[in-house]
């Protein structure tokens, strides 16, 4: 069970860091963001997950109590 959330965690920190990037020479004009849903599979599982991005701004959500 160690080896798993060792793993979920890993793959959050991946989609954090990720979410968190920003080019200050190309900025996002959008005015309200973006979102962009993603399944990632964690030792087989397949979890759902939300990215949100706004300027430098932005998110992840994931839905860890799927089975």
């Amino acid at each position: 069970m160690g080896a798993v959330r060792v793993g979920a965690l890993a793959v959050v920190a991946v989609f954090a860091l990720a979410a968190c990037g920003n080019d200050p020479a190309k900025p996002d004009t959008s005015p309200g963001g973006y979102f962009n849903v993603t399944t990632v599979n964690v030792n087989g599982r397949q979890i759902p997950c939300v990215t949100w991005k706004n300027g430098y701004a932005g998110g992840l959500s994931c839905d860890w109590s799927i089975r």
